[in-house]
């Protein structure tokens, strides 16, 4: 300041800058979401089909899930469904419907996909599931995709 300026009268009554603090914290890792997918057969009721999967919780934070997406794709129709839950359910036939609200760590489940409106026999199903740590896809999440030929 006083190199190419000189300064009079009272100086107090300057404003004093203070320059913004810069942040000291550690950004915190989200939770790993992790888990195992695995086809396993389709199954109907009436003119309904779908295929069902088994999904295992491995996460290494031991994280339970507690919604979940399916996707699925007919890679030879182009026939697309999706379901989202709060719930990992199972449908068997054309009776009752089973699962459980949450998934615990090294827990497994049978899912159902969402239905499709003929026989996927001999298709290529294409499978996408998201599992998330809270309820309504949010909290931490992974999407994971598997293929299925019924």
């Amino acid at each position: 300041w006083g190199e190419y300026a000189t300064i009079t009268g009272n100086t107090l009554v300057l404003p004093v800058y203070t320059p913004i603090a810069t942040s000291t914290s550690t950004p915190t890792a989200l939770p790993n979401v992790t888990f195992d997918l695995k086809g396993l057969k389709s199954d109907r009721c009436g003119s309904d089909y779908w295929v069902e999967f088994q999904i295992t919780n491995t996460s290494e934070n031991k994280l339970a899930f507690k919604s979940v997406r399916i996707e699925i794709e007919d890679v030879d129709t182009g026939t697309k469904r999706i379901s989202t839950s709060n719930n990992f359910i199972n449908r068997d036939g054309c009776g009752t419907y089973s699962g459980v609200n949450t998934l615990e760590f090294e827990d497994s489940a049978i899912l159902s996909a969402p239905s499709i409106p003929y026989n996927p026999s001999g298709h290529v199903i294409r499978v996408f599931v998201t599992a998330c740590s809270e309820a309504d896809l949010k909290g931490s999440c992974r999407t994971i995709r598997i293929s299925i030929t019924p």
